[in-house]
């Protein structure tokens, strides 16, 4: 268990700490000139009127680009700022040095006062200012939306009044997004660790096998001149050269942060989406894995640039996953077995928790809700309140209390599993939640954060109560069916010897429908043609669905030249209408076909002359929600040079492999070209048949076809359109697998990408076309389909989802970097697709 200081001792330091400064998430501001525009309003930090004279209060105002809102920012010492007006020369300052809320904001003559000292620390994409001399943080006074209105300070809190962009009035270069990320070593594959998740200084840096846990995660800061420190998320000290030594051999550590010269690192990429991370100190020495080791525990030391790949790094950025189910939880300590409380059921902000045993009570009920990025929103049943960091400080001993909910970095949480339960860590600092267990602190039980230690009272198991109120009702009376629409290249559930096209796997947990319904969600899975257009693909869902035989329409088969009929099917979903609607999930083309689908049951075809008791028909308003997954709504550029025919060979060829077999003669996959008279004969081998397709005239003569669909320039013509139903809801999710070039605006390949897919992944990431509207911004992709078409068919309204769903619009629920075409299916990756497909089940069960 941890120990802690006796009261004497802690006092003593209490009062140290707060000469300190706060080094987690401040910001590495290098010294340049500066707008700090308030996130509350958008407006920027102005002196009224021009004035050059002292004590003049601080207010905001539209942004001019004027030398009245520029600030010279150089650092103050131990991590503090000064912010110097360049019109008048002045510092800012907090009046007569007061520690009162309300206090004004003031430009002043240099005096390098305490009150003239400002730490800049981290608040999502902003900061917040908080002063030395008073610990309080700039805050614009009342809220106000109007040019006027004056900065004064206030106890942090981290409110969009207190947060603050903090804008290079000229920009430098950078060569590597700041960032969190995890770094591979390219000769052996093994990743950069902090052994044993040591949070102590000296601790040298090794290669380990990578296992996504955060003593392998860092944040990169940038720090000026093109210089960089890297923090361990995990300790949140920095990589440090021990005693700025620079000879070969020197040890590569982890360190308090310092700002010192043997903490900065230059990022310099090779050119092939690879990267040397060099030593500022002189010569410029790059870290490398000790004796080319490919062994796990091999140490990390400075050497003599040589170009050898133990040298060079894969830098992937770290994104958290939703780890969680959103609901109400009792929150128990591992070590005690009692409940996170607030004291007395109190409603006030301010109030620290406690553990006490529990008792029901909903002091002791809280609401988790996922914010964004596998971060969530903690917020107490009875207050409505939100745990919050206290002052947004970063110390050990730090109270956790409740406070009016603003969602900046010290109200939001990430849940880390850890044994039986979850590790809680603030996103504001490098701390975990932690319950005082010193039977000689005054603070005995109080819930505070501290170090990362991993010890039973930093460990809480989450006791489940029931969904979000306001989703119970919903879900409690919504029994409707999820529907698994697989893309291009698609199979269903008896082909491929049974691989799993949705869970990447056989049985278990890599078959995501039976996965689905262990968790009380009823799933069925269709499988429509693999290389057909949307809307043969559609025709046979519905009548998968329905049940009957398919009729591709005498008009639509007559104008493109095959069979009007198809094969017959049983219902999968017998009772589907208007009173048991369903929820379609569907990858890639089968985000194409649900919008062609949708059409058909809303509007019918007035081609088809809307033929009574076809899919034709229209008035079924049968569909409550489209999920689209990694669906190239405005085409794909992989169409224009790479034939993606060849996508489904290469899968088959992964597949055929995966289970053991030498070659695919034998391969059970359906095509289902019936229409097409593409049927395979008895006896024909795999390799002959699929000869035999490819060859046909129907790719390069027919605009019915998968191809034309897929592209760019048939997508904008698939059947509806962009239409949207306002009754009906509409998700997107859209994912990444390249990273930007240093020198120039293309785009590469992850290293984890499926490596049958990265040459096209190569070519995706720089073709340009200016007919058909294809420009720099279509260069990210997941190997098979452009990120930026990902999100929903162009004209069609469009918002980020922001927790609470909207009918008739497409919500985009982020975009997952690291992630190609196939990790989002869970084929041919360690990545555990099902928390965000039942996460996502859950938002849709709750709809009505």
């Amino acid at each position: 268990m941890m120990k802690r200081l006796t009261p004497v001792y802690l006092g003593v330091i209490s009062l140290f700490v707060l000469q300190l400064p706060m080094a987690a998430h401040a910001s590495n501001l290098p010294a340049d000139r500066y707008t700090l525009k308030l996130a509350h309003s958008g407006k920027c930090v102005s002196v009224p009127g021009g004035s050059t004279s002292s004590n003049v209060q601080l207010e905001q105002a539209s942004c001019a680009g004027s030398a009245v809102q520029d600030f010279d920012v150089s650092p103050a010492g131990d991590g503090f700022y000064k912010l110097v007006n360049v019109n008048s020369g002045k510092a800012m300052r907090v009046q007569g040095g007061s520690k009162s809320d309300g206090a004004a904001v003031v430009q002043y003559s240099w005096y390098d006062y305490g009150s003239q000292h400002f730490l800049p620390q981290k608040n999502g994409s902003g900061y917040i200012l908080r002063n030395r001399n008073s610990g309080k943080c700039v805050e614009l006074s009342g809220g106000s939306q109007g040019d006027g209105a004056r900065l004064v300070q206030m106890q942090c809190t981290g409110s969009p009044e207190q947060t603050f962009a903090i804008d290079p009035a000229i920009d430098g270069e950078r060569t590597l997004a700041p960032g969190r990320y995890s770094a591979r070593a390219v000769h052996s594959g093994l990743c950069l660790d902090v052994p044993f998740s040591s949070t102590s200084n000296g601790k040298q840096l090794q290669q380990w096998s990578c296992n996504g846990t955060a003593a392998q995660q860092f944040d990169f800061v940038y720090a000026g001149a093109g210089r960089y420190e890297i923090i361990n998320v995990n300790s949140g000290k920095c990589v440090d050269i021990y005693r700025g030594y620079t000879s070969n051999g020197t040890d590569v550590q982890q360190y308090s942060c310092n700002q010192g010269s043997n903490q900065r690192f230059l990022v310099e990429g090779t050119g092939d989406g690879e990267f040397l991370i060099k030593s500022a100190l002189s010569g410029n020495k790059p870290i490398d894995v000790s004796g080319v080791s490919m062994d796990d525990g091999a140490g990390i030391h400075l050497w003599d640039e040589h170009g050898g790949d133990n040298q060079k790094w894969v830098l992937e950025p770290v994104v958290y996953e939703a780890a969680v189910l959103d609901g109400i939880y009792n929150i128990v300590a591992t070590h005690s077995g009692k409940c996170l409380d607030v004291p007395g059921s109190s409603t006030s902000t301010g109030t620290q928790l406690q553990q006490y045993s529990c008792n029901g009570t909903s002091a002791q009920t809280f609401e988790v809700i996922h914010q964004a990025d596998g971060y969530y929103k903690i917020q107490n049943t009875n207050s409505g309140l939100s745990l919050s960091v206290r002052d947004f400080a970063n110390g050990d001993g730090v109270a956790i209390e409740q406070g009016e909910g603003y969602g900046s970095d010290n109200q939001l949480f990430r849940f880390v599993p850890y044994g039986s339960g979850y590790v809680i860590r603030p996103k504001s600092s490098y701390q975990c939640l932690d319950v005082n267990n010193s039977l000689f602190s005054s603070g005995y039980q109080d819930l505070e954060q501290y170090t990362c230690n991993y010890d039973d009272n930093q460990v809480f198991e989450l006791q489940a109560l029931s969904t979000p109120a306001s989703y119970a009702a919903a879900q409690a009376a919504n029994n409707e069916t999820v529907v698994l629409l697989h893309g291009f290249a698609g199979w269903g559930r008896n082909e491929m010897f049974g691989f799993k096209y949705w869970g990447g796997g056989w049985k278990g947990k890599k078959d995501l429908q039976e996965y689905l319904k262990s968790q009380g969600h009823d799933t069925v899975t269709l499988a429509v043609g693999p290389l057909s257009s949307n809307w043969d693909r559609a025709v046979e869902a519905y009548y998968q669905l329905k049940g009957g035989c398919v009729n591709y329409g005498a008009t639509h088969a007559s104008t493109h030249g095959h069979a009007q009929y198809g094969r017959c099917f049983e219902a999968l979903v017998p009772d589907w209408d208007a009173s048991n609607k369903i929820h379609i999930i569907a990858h890639s083309q089968g985000g194409q076909t649900a919008r062609v689908l949708l059409k058909l049951l809303r509007d019918g075809s007035p081609e088809e002359n809307y033929e009574a008791g076809s899919v034709f028909e229209g008035g079924r308003n049968w569909v409550r929600s489209i999920t689209t997954v990694s669906t190239p709504h405005n085409g794909t550029t992989l169409t224009e040079f790479f034939n993606p025919l060849d996508i489904t060979e290469q899968l088959v060829t992964s597949i055929y492999r995966a289970a053991g077999l030498a070659s695919g003669e034998n391969v059970v996959y359906d095509l289902k070209l019936d229409q097409w008279a593409l049927t395979r004969q008895a006896g024909e081998s795999w390799n002959d048949y699929f000869r035999r397709v490819k060859d046909h005239r129907l790719w390069d003569e027919s605009v019915d076809t998968s191809l034309y669909d897929l592209s760019a320039e048939g997508a904008p013509y698939i059947y509806g359109g962009s239409i949207t139903y306002p009754d009906v809801y509409y998700f997107s999710y859209s994912n990444q697998s390249t990273f930007k070039g240093l020198f120039t605006n293309r785009h590469y390949p992850i290293a984890s990408t499926f490596l049958p897919f990265m040459p096209q992944s190569l070519f995706m990431g720089q073709y340009k076309n200016s007919n058909l509207g294809v420009d720099a911004s279509w260069f990210a992709n997941d190997s098979v389909v452009n990120t930026t078409s990902m999100v929903a068919p162009t004209g069609a309204p469009t918002q980020d989802y922001g927790g609470f769903p909207i009918p008739g619009v497409w919500q985009h629920m982020g975009k997952k970097s690291g992630w190609d075409h196939v990790d989002v299916t869970g084929m041919f990756t360690l990545k555990d697709i099902n928390p965000m497909y039942l996460n996502h089940v859950e938002i849709l069960k709750s709809l009505n």
